[in-house]
């Protein structure tokens, strides 16, 4: 009778591992075999007993199964949910890293935008704020070069003032010649051109106070570094416009309101310079100074708004005759003088008399009046007349004087 019992470990197991069915099937041999032991006139009793283990245990395995299984989703559940809370704070924790980086990389960002800001401001002239911003392209970016075209203000683009140009290779900025699509480029404003597909064209306007001063273009620069050189070109712009406004300052300071050419104090400053430097190089170096003959009868004969008139055109008449890299100035009433580095007496000689010439063949007309008009011109050199700026000045005076002396519209060379 005990022997039956045993028969309960593999039922249990039965009942927990494999299908319920096969559970009430075992238990139902078991009770029939236990059946046969009341016909073997064993305890009824212990008989009954031991069917009824045998018909309980699939129930308790089945109820076992049941919590087991409701247990088993219960924890299935709680992972997936503490998995999907790992992913959420995982994803969380990586925009918060990411977010940090940003405002990292836009903190120190903008530490280097102030200083590169701060290193333009002190720049005295355009050129040298566009080697700095060349040097902070550099660090920043690869690309093939960098074109910085300005326009003259006065005339608008009609007219490129000067195109500043520098390279990945060699970040010095240097003046180039202007090239035939320069004009093209300032038409277009901000713009992106692709020329090949390695190389786009990036244009950003430079403007301040609704005046168009030129346009920054960079080639070979990659597209998702747009905004960044658009940043740092907002921030040369601001500095343009404050080097502009100095220059204006200094224009107003050192040219003559009248004519436009510079003042006598700028070009004697600038006339003692020019002997140091021409001294070091040894290099020649011709003053000249010019009157307008007989001024005085133009303004008794037609007013002093026609003697301002011709004063304007006269002076105009020198600056285009002239040298870019020569200076002339209004010295005083109707004389004006012109600096000529580098050229020696044959030189200057040629130049005074081109500038009587031209003067001598203008027609000058002011208020509905034509003026013919003349000068007379005398002609210094450094250092064969003088080595001294006092004395090179009254040598060319000494000169327009004989000049006058002589019959006036005409040039004498000391």
């Amino acid at each position: 009778m005990h022997v039956l019992n045993f028969f309960i470990v593999p039922l249990i197991l039965i009942g927990l591992f494999f299908r319920i069915e096969f559970s009430y099937v075992v238990s139902l041999l078991c009770s029939l075999g236990a059946a046969t032991f009341i016909y073997a006139q064993q305890s009824p009793a212990n008989i009954l007993f031991t069917i009824a283990i045998f018909n309980l245990t699939p129930l308790f395995c089945r109820r076992f199964n049941l919590i087991w299984r409701r247990q088993r989703f219960s924890l299935k559940a709680a992972k997936e949910t503490a998995k999907l809370s790992y992913e959420k704070m995982q994803k969380e924790s990586s925009i918060i890293r990411r977010s940090n980086f940003h405002l990292t990389e836009e903190a120190f960002g903008t530490s280097e935008l102030y200083k590169m800001t701060r290193d333009m401001s002190a720049a005295a002239d355009v050129g040298d704020a566009f080697n700095i911003l060349g040097k902070r392209l550099t660090e920043l970016f690869r690309f093939k070069k960098c074109r910085l075209i300005l326009i003259d203000e006065e005339v608008g683009l009609s007219r490129i003032e000067k195109v500043f140009e520098l390279k990945y290779a060699s970040p010095e900025a240097s003046v180039v010649d202007v090239e035939p699509s320069d004009s093209e480029l300032l038409k277009q404003g901000f713009h992106i051109q692709k020329i090949t597909w390695l190389d786009p064209l990036v244009l950003v306007p430079l403007t301040a106070e609704n005046k168009f001063l030129g346009t920054l273009g960079v080639e070979g620069l990659s597209f998702d570094k747009l905004e960044t050189f658009s940043t740092l070109a907002n921030q040369f712009c601001l500095v343009m416009k404050k080097i502009k406004l100095y220059e204006k300052i200094q224009k107003l300071a050192i040219n003559d309101g009248l004519t436009g050419l510079f003042v006598r104090r700028y070009i004697l400053e600038r006339l003692d310079e020019e002997i140091k430097r021409s001294a070091r190089h040894h290099l020649h170096l011709a003053f000249l100074m010019i009157d307008i003959d007989r001024f005085k009868q133009c303004n008794d004969s037609f007013g002093h708004l026609t003697g301002d008139a011709v004063l304007k055109e006269v002076a105009g008449v020198i600056k285009s005759t002239v040298r870019e890299i020569d200076l002339a100035a209004r010295y005083g009433g109707e004389e004006f003088s012109v600096l000529l580095p580098d050229t020696g007496k044959a030189g200057a000689a040629g130049v005074a008399e081109r500038i009587r010439a031209n003067v001598d063949r203008h027609k000058f007309r002011a208020y509905n009046e034509t003026i013919k008009t003349e000068v007379s011109i005398g002609v210094a050199v450094f250092p064969e007349d003088s080595t001294a700026s006092r004395q090179l000045i009254d040598k060319s005076d000494q000169a327009l004087y004989r000049a006058k002396q002589g019959g006036r519209n005409r040039v004498e060379i000391s």
